[in-house]
């Protein structure tokens, strides 16, 4: 078992990019795998108009709240949408970031959504 901790943010997020994990496990054993360890934070209040998808760029996200480039890994509702209100204005999502220092910085700063204090 080989374990990497990034001194950064920004080495971790380099780390993860594709071609660069590919190639990572490419010198190692084809049973080899790379797992990211996130951390999650539930945000309540979120406008519904915030659609992230799986390939959503969340650099606006993280620039407009301090956050360092690739911290922000995935953000998903907690209901699917589909049962959602027509009328809906906000739900609850699960944001997950790649590091504790942002996961922290979300926790006590808040975040800006859509315009959105959080």
């Amino acid at each position: 078992m080989v374990i990497l901790e990034a001194n950064s943010a920004y080495a971790a997020g380099w780390l993860w990019g594709k071609d660069i994990m590919l190639s990572f496990i490419f010198h190692f054993d084809g049973s080899s795998t790379m797992d990211l360890s996130l951390f999650s934070v539930v945000a309540k209040f979120v406008p519904t108009s915030f659609h992230p998808s799986p390939s959503y760029d969340f650099g606006d996200l993280e620039t407009n709240n301090g956050l360092w480039p690739g911290t922000v890994a995935e953000a998903k509702p907690l209901k699917d949408p589909g049962y959602w209100k027509e009328d809906q204005c906000f739900a609850h999502f699960l944001l997950a970031f790649s590091d504790q220092q942002s996961t922290n910085r979300a926790i006590f700063n808040g975040l800006v959504i859509e315009g959105a204090r959080i």
